[in-house]
């Protein structure tokens, strides 16, 4: 998806999952902030979690992304590729 297509479709909608990859770590960047903003106004009480592929734990995002419950929050959680 090109740029313009992505910034037309985030007006639109806010996606469960998004995959970002590209040349630019500035632009990964960028959209990780943007969704994130978007996320948060529609869900206020939103905890990030941000960890790094070489550093998570599989089953502690599992836990993050589990079923809200009646008085929690969402949560967003960002896991970033660290490639050399």
């Amino acid at each position: 998806m090109y740029r313009k297509d992505l910034d037309h479709y985030l007006k639109q909608r806010l996606p469960k999952a998004v995959f970002l990859y590209g040349e630019f770590d500035f632009f990964i960047h960028y959209y990780i902030q943007t969704i994130g903003s978007l996320f948060k106004c529609n869900n206020p009480d939103t905890e990030t979690s941000l960890f790094y592929a070489s550093d998570y734990e599989k089953n502690q995002i599992a836990t993050l992304l589990e079923q809200d419950s009646l008085f929690g929050g969402s949560s967003l959680v960002i896991l970033k590729l660290d490639f050399a």
